[in-house]
């Protein structure tokens, strides 16, 4: 039974063959040869084409169980206090935004409506009238720029995902429960069942942060009692290079 199917495959392949060999012999059998040769070419091209699209390399993620503890990032260059950023915020879609600097963890920084700040010890000054007053911290959640409680918050957070860029840069995802947060930021402790707020962080290649992408909006919800909206976004450079400043009179 074997060998009759062989020796019907075996015919097959003369017949094409025979077939190839005939219309290669006909005046317009080259072209039709050569127009089928680079159909299933193209066609193999554009199948390998759409396969990679799907299947991006510029980038991969990993799950919490392969890398929970492999988290490969330095928070210590933020800790130090030393470094130049920008700060924006949205609170139900009401936009504010900031730059600045930092040195011994003594913030200057100037908002989008050009209105200078100095921050220190959990003091804030505004410049008016030429004289430094004091006033409200100008951040919605200060919290976010105090280091010492950004290291306590991801000491805190759950893991959830690192996903690994062509250009050795990673973005680390993390959640935290309101419940979490109230601890750490009111020193109250609550038991309710809500969405958790979510963190996440841009490292580049060199495992300094970069950039810390804040979503709060459950925590804001149970805050104000309603459902509520707070992103804020912080992008850090220049670890190290800023140079001393005195705090204003």
């Amino acid at each position: 039974m074997r060998g009759k199917k062989k020796e019907k495959q075996a015919v097959q392949s003369n017949n094409v063959f025979t077939f190839i060999q005939k219309v290669w012999q006909e005046p317009k059998g080259k072209a039709l040869v050569f127009f089928a040769f680079y159909f299933f070419f193209f066609l193999f091209i554009a199948i390998s084409y759409r396969s990679a699209a799907e299947h991006p390399k510029q980038s991969f993620t990993f799950p919490t169980t392969n890398f929970e503890s492999k988290k490969n990032y330095t928070i210590d260059s933020l800790v130090n206090g030393n470094y130049q950023f920008t700060y924006q915020e949205f609170v139900n879609d009401v936009s504010k935004e900031f730059t600045g600097k930092c040195y011994q963890k003594m913030k200057q920084l100037i908002s989008s409506t050009q209105e200078e700040y100095f921050l220190y010890s959990g003091i804030s000054l505004v410049h008016q009238n030429d004289v430094w007053q004091v006033s409200a911290n100008p951040f919605h959640l200060r919290e976010l720029m105090e280091e010492e409680k950004i290291e306590e918050l991801l000491s805190k957070a759950t893991f959830i995902s690192k996903t690994v860029y062509s250009d050795d840069s990673s973005l680390y995802r993390y959640e935290v429960s309101t419940s979490t947060l109230s601890t750490l930021y009111q020193k109250e402790s609550i038991d309710i069942a809500d969405a958790p707020n979510t963190i996440e962080l841009l490292v580049g290649k060199d495992k300094n942060i970069q950039s810390i992408h804040y979503d709060f909006s459950s925590y804001e919800s149970y805050l104000k009692g309603s459902p509520q909206s707070f992103t804020a976004t912080v992008l850090y450079a220049n670890y190290g290079e800023v140079e001393a400043f005195e705090i204003p009179n």
